[in-house]
């Protein structure tokens, strides 16, 4: 016999003066059809859901993917700024007109080389494992535009119409 779910709304049932909680499916017989006849029903959904299932988790990673790797450059670009500014903030402070002390000067200066230094290093990490067509980035360009242009030239290669007229 083929058993069917059917959904219950609303989580409490009062019954006998007490309050229970409500099942969340309840199996109602639906017809007369043979254990076999279930099995081959059973196979034939199963394995199409399953495959359906596995095909939009594996897309869904993919996309979970691009974000990540598209965070990952925006957050290059911004340390790199950070590492310029702070270095900037830095030479400032150590130019003579801001103190008279050999000490905070040098201190400062110190900072500078420092923050020079984490910029170059962020900057060379950048170039050498970022994508390239992102890490061309021209002085007129966002890299929210690049991002754009670069999504739309990844489609063309993973998109999803592509593959299920291949599949029928």
């Amino acid at each position: 016999m083929l058993m069917c779910c059917a959904c219950i709304l609303g989580p409490m049932q009062v019954k006998a003066g007490t309050v229970q909680e409500a099942p969340v499916m309840e199996v109602e017989e639906v017809g007369s059809i043979s254990d076999k006849e279930i099995r081959l029903w059973e196979h034939e959904s199963h394995g199409y859901s399953d495959n359906c299932i596995q095909w939009f988790h594996a897309e869904a990673d993919f996309e979970h993917w691009q974000e990540q790797l598209e965070q990952k450059h925006v957050e290059f670009l911004l340390l790199a700024a950070s590492f310029a500014a702070l270095r900037d903030v830095w030479k400032v402070l150590a130019s003579d007109q801001y103190s008279a002390m050999e000490a905070h000067v040098v201190y400062a200066k110190e900072h500078s080389d420092m923050y020079e230094t984490l910029c170059v290093d962020v900057e060379s990490k950048y170039e050498c494992c970022g994508i390239p067509f992102l890490c061309k980035l021209l002085p007129e360009e966002t890299i929210a535009d690049k991002v754009l242009l670069w999504q739309q030239e990844e489609e063309k290669h993973f998109a999803f119409d592509q593959y299920v007229s291949l599949q029928m």
